[in-house]
This record gives structure tokens, sequence and C-alpha cells, in this order.
């Protein structure tokens, strides 16, 4: 993990954009699968 330093002093590259990109697409889709989970009827 790099702290906000690190990322101050180094350009972000564009693998870390695409990196980024994809955990955060990959957690908001994971977020709402467990809220649509969350809002079906358990048997």
């Amino acid at each position: 993990m790099k702290t906000i330093e690190e990322y101050r002093v180094n350009p972000i590259t564009v693998n870390e954009i695409i990196i980024g990109k994809i955990i955060s697409g990959f957690s908001s889709a994971l977020f709402k699968g467990i809220t649509v989970g969350l809002r079906l009827p358990r048997r």
C-alpha cells in the first residue's frame, strides 16, 4: 500500500489508474449485490 506522500511524489501511472477503476467497479458491484441479496426474502 502506498501512502499519500508517495502519491504526491510519484506520478500515478496509467496501470494504477486502470487497476483503481477495476477495484472501484468491483467493490461497487459487490456492494450492490449484497444490498440486493439482503432485500430478497430468505427461505
